[in-house]
Formats: C-alpha cells, sequence, structure tokens
C-alpha cells in the first residue's frame, strides 16, 4: 500500500508516527506542509535505511522546501498546492494522511478542494486543531473544508469526535489515540478494557501548553491539591512551548516532578497560520 503522507518534515510528531509503521510493508511518500531547513534526525535514518522502502522524499522536497515555502508566501500559498495536486495526479497512491489541520489540512484545501479524486483521505487531529481555532471564523470555514475531503479521523479524544460533527465531518473515526505519535506500535497498543482500573494506577502524566492556547499552570495546580490526599504518586510534567522556565515555575507549584527523556524545543507557534 502506498501512502501519501502530508506533515511537518522537521517534527518530533511526524518522526514518531512514520517510526510506528516500520516492519508494516507500507510504502509513505512524505510531501513537507511547511518549509523546513533540515528534516527531523529520524527521518533522516528512515530515508537513507538501504534496507528499508518505509519512506521516501523528493530530491527536491527535501533540499527546497524552505526556497518552496518562501516563494509560497510571495505567490498567495498558490506554489505548494499546485505542487501537492500534482505529485497525486501523477503518482498512483492508495491513501493520502494529513498530520495536522492547520498546516496539512489547509494545504490540501487549496491542493484539492477543486479537484475531483476517489482517494480515501485520514487526517490526525494535533491538539486544539478543532477545539481552539474552530472559534474564528476565518479558521471555521477552512476546517470545514477540510473535514469534507477527509473520509477518516484520528482523533486523541472525544471532544473532537463532538465537534468534528458539529463543523459537518461524515466520515470514520478512530478510538482516541495519541494523535501525533510517540506511543511505540500500534499493534502492541492496549485496549481500554485491559488498562488498570483509575483507583489502582500510581502516575499522573500532565502534558500540555501555556501560551495563548494552553492551561498548563491551572493543571499543575489541581495537581498539587490533589497529591494532598493521593499517595505515592509521581507527577511528570512535559511543557510544549516554551523550554525550562515555564517546566520550572509549573513544576515548582506541583512540588515534584520527572522530567521527560526529550529536549525542550521552542514552539513553532501559529503566528504563521493563515
Amino acid at each position: 500500500m502506498r501512502i501519501l503522507l502530508v506533515a511537518m518534515c522537521d517534527s518530533v510528531h511526524t518522526a514518531r508516527w512514520i517510526s510506528q509503521l516500520e516492519g508494516s510493508g507500507l510504502s509513505i511518500v512524505l510531501f513537507p506542509s511547511t518549509p523546513h531547513r533540515r528534516l527531523h534526525p529520524t527521518i533522516t535514518r528512515m530515508v537513507c535505511d538501504t534496507h528499508s522502502s518505509l519512506l521516501r522524499i523528493r530530491r527536491s522536497d527535501r533540499r527546497l522546501a524552505f526556497i518552496f515555502g518562501l516563494i509560497d508566501l510571495l505567490v498567495g500559498k498558490r506554489l505548494q498546492g499546485w505542487r501537492l495536486r500534482r505529485l497525486i495526479r501523477s503518482t498512483g497512491f492508495d491513501a493520502v494522511h494529513l498530520l495536522e489541520t492547520q498546516h496539512a489540512g489547509y494545504l490540501y484545501l487549496r491542493a484539492m478542494a477543486k479537484v475531483s479524486h476517489s482517494l480515501p483521505v485520514a487526517l490526525s487531529v494535533w491538539g486544539s486543531d478543532l477545539a481552539w481555532f474552530s472559534k474564528y471564523s476565518r479558521h471555521r470555514e477552512r476546517i470545514v473544508g477540510v473535514l469534507a475531503l477527509v473520509t477518516f479521523l484520528f482523533i486523541e479524544c472525544r471532544r473532537d469526535e463532538l465537534l468534528a460533527r458539529e463543523l459537518g465531518y461524515l466520515g470514520e473515526f478512530s478510538q482516541p489515540i495519541p494523535a501525533s505519535g510517540g506511543i511505540g506500535r500500534l499493534d502492541t497498543l492496549k485496549s481500554l478494557e485491559n488498562l488498570d482500573r483509575p483507583s489502582l494506577r500510581t502516575s499522573i502524566v500532565v502534558k500540555g501548553y501555556t501560551g495563548f492556547v494552553g492551561k498548563a499552570y491551572p493543571r499543575s495546580e489541581s495537581v498539587r491539591q490533589l497529591l494532598a490526599w493521593v499517595h505515592s504518586s509521581c507527577v511528570l510534567m512535559q511543557p510544549l512551548d516554551g523550554g525550562q522556565a515555564s517546566l520550572s515555575k509549573a513544576t515548582d507549584r506541583v512540588g515534584h516532578s520527572s522530567l521527560s527523556e526529550e529536549e525542550f524545543v521552542p514552539s513553532r507557534g501559529f503566528d504563521n497560520v493563515s
């Protein structure tokens, strides 16, 4: 099965999602949804693996994505839409997968809104793709347009299922999973029915944003209050938008924490979303 994946080529989330599919027998062509100066190291490793046919990126998209992105801004974001449409028309893909909405989804909408095709299209909803941006009319209209082209949604929570239906989506949904990757092989995940009951769990994981879209600080305060009557709890915190300063402030309020093994990378932000 040959899949076109439209995603951020420098993103750890993209790298994790693809790495889950190693050994699956799938063939993936990666098209950049944003400009990048370099590929994520894990993506570079998979592309250069001569013993695997899992992942391929066209040479132009590896080396010229940043330049294409600059030109795209000068021509009203029409260039990358045209390049994506041309790739879909000229290559025999079996399916398209869009990782994230405001970049990959909007790019696909520009490319294919007026083009008839029968390819199944999946969209992975990341975080606040629907919940936050659907509040604003200029985004809501485009989100509705993207959902009209999509036949399958990977969702992270039931909230997004309800929002998608409210926005006119008629297709199918996955069970709630971490849609941005980082969860290991999909076929090894436990079903919800096989997980320990909440009363038996001893770890609390807090993962979130601060900034304009997140509520990590109120969450940390809630956990601090919870620890007053929950025993033997371990709090893991991973800020996604600003590095050590945000982490220190939040974890000081909780009282103790164990850091993720991931390096803290400044957020890409959404200033360039339009």
